[in-house]
């Protein structure tokens, strides 16, 4: 599996090449070879300008070796069933900490970045609740809800997944979660990100990742949120995957068709059997 990596590392490193065109190619073809003839048939790529892009991967995957990061395509057997699932998904992921939590039962956590203490005192309850019954908690990092969710769990002696929206070798954002970050990996958890080592976080990322909390888990639960912001991109993205979402009953948050409002554990409980 590491040939078929490094090929489509090399293949991401072409100008104007993304995981969707990667993903196209490399499904038609069973060879990754051929996979690699067709692309650079296509852009008109030298071979002098191949031998680049492939010592560009192999750097990468060589310092993802030394920093104790796994980069693993969508062929192998680590890689998360869940996203397969989706019409979309990226070619290889990144991911550092406790591999074997990309296959466990995974609920998203999310919400606002400004919170109001009510909000956060229910959210600390969901949360405990979750990790009693034997979640993994997935969330982004953010201020707010999402460092909530994160703590809450580790308090609660669980295990959780950090989204992030840049490499994993560069500094955590916000940077008064790097401490966190770190608790995270100490405690068995897994920080996971899309983006290529020395990624830097960029504002469409953050966004972009989004996709992703919903895409690795089996349903979404709002803490709190505004009608604009990531926490709404995730709601979206989490209906369009056709997944279970909810929200806390008390939000103030314009009605949206197939929400499921929880205003007690006994709803949580309810929203949990339908997965």
């Amino acid at each position: 599996m590491r040939e078929l990596t490094l090929l489509i590392l090399a293949c991401l490193h072409i100008p104007q090449v993304g995981h969707k065109t990667v993903l196209k190619i490399s499904k038609s073809q069973n060879d990754p070879r051929f996979m690699m003839d067709n692309l650079l048939i296509r852009k008109n790529i030298s071979v002098s300008e191949w031998k680049n892009y492939l010592e560009l991967a192999e750097s990468e995957l060589n310092k993802a070796e030394e920093l104790g990061i796994r980069i693993i395509n969508y062929r192998e057997k680590g890689y998360p069933q869940s996203l397969l699932k989706l019409k979309s998904f990226p070619v290889v992921i990144y991911a550092q900490g406790n591999l074997k939590l990309l296959n466990q039962s995974k609920i998203a956590v999310i919400g606002t970045r400004k919170p109001s203490k009510d909000g956060l005192i229910e959210g600390k309850k969901i949360v405990k609740s979750l990790v009693q019954s034997g979640f993994v908690i997935v969330s982004g990092l953010a201020r707010g809800c999402d460092t909530c969710a994160h703590q809450t769990c580790l308090k609660s002696k669980g295990q959780t997944i950090a989204v992030l929206a840049g490499g994993l070798d560069q500094p955590v954002y916000p940077k008064e979660n790097q401490t966190l970050a770190e608790e995270i990996l100490e405690s068995g958890g897994l920080l996971f990100s899309t983006y290529a080592l020395g990624t830097k976080v960029r504002p469409q990322y953050l966004a972009a990742r989004d996709e992703w909390q919903s895409g690795l888990s089996l349903g979404v639960i709002v803490i709190e949120t505004g009608t604009i912001g990531g926490t709404k991109l995730t709601m979206n993205y989490c209906l369009k995957q056709l997944k279970p979402l909810a929200m806390l009953k008390d939000n103030n948050f314009p009605s949206m068709r197939n929400i499921f409002k929880i205003a007690s554990i006994n709803d949580l409980k309810i929203f949990m059997n339908s997965f």
